[in-house]
């Protein structure tokens, strides 16, 4: 428990020699953390616990499990006093630790991936091991494989039972190990470790997206228009909004800061996949959900595509002309209610839940956000069902065609599903697909560590993951467009003020896991 703020150990720690094992993320943050200490990179774990054990070493550097004592003790031959920080020990680090797979296999990466949220939905479905309700079937890696949710959780269990069987009895489960559904317990958007920011990367590769988007000058960016999310001035002749800033702050990245090289395109829902797929775009940013189907095989296409960490966290939603946003809200179809009609957009993950909740009559599909917004005051509905910001009152009366300021319009207080979105790529280029994902998450980690778009150019880190083109690709996104927290006040803010899961999850921590729908 020294402390570690100081630039030495203070007199009392003056003798420290730290034992830390090679290769990992806390090898490369000991340095940094105590760097007035002796440090002993161990090869392995049992021989860091043997050189504890020998006097070589008096502190253990590692994960809460590394140095719990029941494992030091296990682990070797040291009987001597040993003593952990057990009064809100302070993390040095943030370790997402997760199973890895090749790049090179996607289906398998895919498989993997998804029998871990199945672990995690389990538990918040309630499901154990000895359910007899079921998970359900799936058809997206074949027939043969069509009860594999089930199939994993009646082998281990769900997240909870394998934590509570196997870790428990080392370290209690901590808050940010369990399941945040609803954002009642706070926030989801997380920065993922970067690790080392001197390592070295591959240039990017012959006959790539990341080579061919500079070839041509542009970057071809998939949008739909809504409200916060992807607007135009016409005056200005220009695109802004959430997705937008997103846009720019990949084309910053990747022209030396310049945030204006992209064409936009306007995709409706139905269109989106199957662009992406032929390659019309390179990158949707454009209000997508992830899910089981689209990440492994999306119907349209018949492809798998990669998601960046989610940007927004939605769910379906009801607004709609007094008495009928109740009505749609409390899902009541009877007495004064019997005429609901709600307008929804076509082929979007809203239609799909509101067609498992409400008969096809009651349901009008619409080739837009937009078209649902002006089937309000054309008459053909009384309701629309949409994300959060789709059905606000902002939106529905700040969109051109939609309602007139005075007129009546009401909100509904519920969400029906799960719906966090996230910027989208072929799944066929692992490495467009990690430039996106990590372009989205340094603007996480930027509002994480207090640096805005004033001061990005001195305090965001310079990567060379991507070679040494793109040294600056963090700070430039950031230069362009700001952190998290400033693209959601400047866009999203006055449509719905942010809340639950779309704060920042910061120490003290909340629960980070979040089964992605699908299952």
């Amino acid at each position: 428990d020294a402390p570690t703020d100081a630039p030495t150990p203070a007199p009392r720690c003056a003798g420290m020699r730290v034992c830390v094992e090679d290769g990992s993320t806390h090898a490369d943050a000991v340095m940094s953390v105590l760097p007035g200490a002796t440090v002993t990179f161990s090869p392995s774990k049992s021989s860091m616990y043997q050189t504890f054990a020998d006097g070589f070493c008096n502190v253990i550097a590692g994960d809460q499990f590394d140095v719990a004592e029941s494992v030091v003790r296990g682990a070797g031959t040291f009987s001597g006093d040993y003593e952990t920080d057990d009064s809100g020990g302070k993390f040095h680090t943030r370790d997402s630790l997760a199973m890895v797979t090749r790049d090179d296999d996607l289906l398998w990466s895919d498989f993997v991936n998804w029998v871990l949220q199945a672990l995690l939905a389990a538990e918040e479905k309630g499901l154990t091991a000895d359910s007899k309700s079921s998970l359900g079937e799936t058809d997206v890696f074949g027939e043969e494989y069509s009860n594999m949710f089930d199939a994993a959780i009646r082998a281990v269990g769900n997240y909870g039972e394998m934590y509570e069987r196997n870790l428990t009895p080392i370290v209690p489960r901590t808050t940010i190990n369990q399941i945040n559904g609803d954002g009642e317990f706070g926030g989801l958007i997380f920065s993922h470790p970067f690790g080392s920011t001197d390592a070295k990367g591959p240039r990017p590769a012959e006959g790539g997206t990341i080579q061919a988007i500079v070839d041509r000058g542009r970057l071809r960016c998939g949008i739909t228009r809504r409200a916060g999310f992807a607007e135009f001035d016409s005056e200005r002749q220009t695109w802004y909004g959430l997705d937008v800033d997103y846009c720019r702050a990949l084309s910053a990245a990747l022209f030396d800061g310049v945030h204006s090289t992209i064409v936009f395109t306007n995709l409706p829902a139905t269109e989106r996949f199957l662009a992406l797929a032929r390659g019309d775009v390179d990158v949707l940013s454009r209000i997508t959900t992830v899910t089981l189907a689209r990440d492994v095989s999306e119907p349209a296409s018949g492809e798998g595509f990669s998601f960046s960490p989610p940007n927004f966290y939605d769910g379906l939603s009801f607004g709609g002309l007094p008495p009928y946003g109740e009505c749609a809200d409390n899902l009541d179809t009877s007495g004064q209610c019997e005429g609901l009609k709600i307008c929804v957009n076509d082929g979007t993950t809203f239609l799909k839940k509101l067609q498992e909740m409400l008969a096809q009559r009651y349901i009008k599909p619409m080739p837009t956000g937009e078209a649902s917004v002006h089937g309000l005051s054309s008459g053909e509905c009384n309701a629309i069902a949409g994300g959060v910001q789709d059905v606000s009152e902002g939106s529905v009366k700040g969109s051109s065609g939609g309602l007139g300021p005075d007129e009546p319009y009401e909100v509904g207080s519920r969400r029906f599903s799960k719906d966090p979105l996230a910027l989208v790529t072929k799944q066929n280029d692992p490495q467009w697909s990690a430039f996106v994902y990590w372009v989205v998450a340094s603007t996480f980690y930027a509002e994480e560590n207090g640096i805005t778009q004033a001061d990005a150019d001195k305090r965001m880190p310079a990567v060379e993951l991507f070679g040494p083109l793109y040294m600056r690709m963090f700070k430039d996104a950031v230069l362009a467009v700001g952190n998290y927290g400033e693209i959601y006040e400047r866009n999203i803010e006055s449509l719905v003020p942010r809340s639950g899961l779309n704060l920042l999850n910061t120490d003290p921590f909340g629960p980070q896991h979040y089964p992605l729908p699908g299952i």
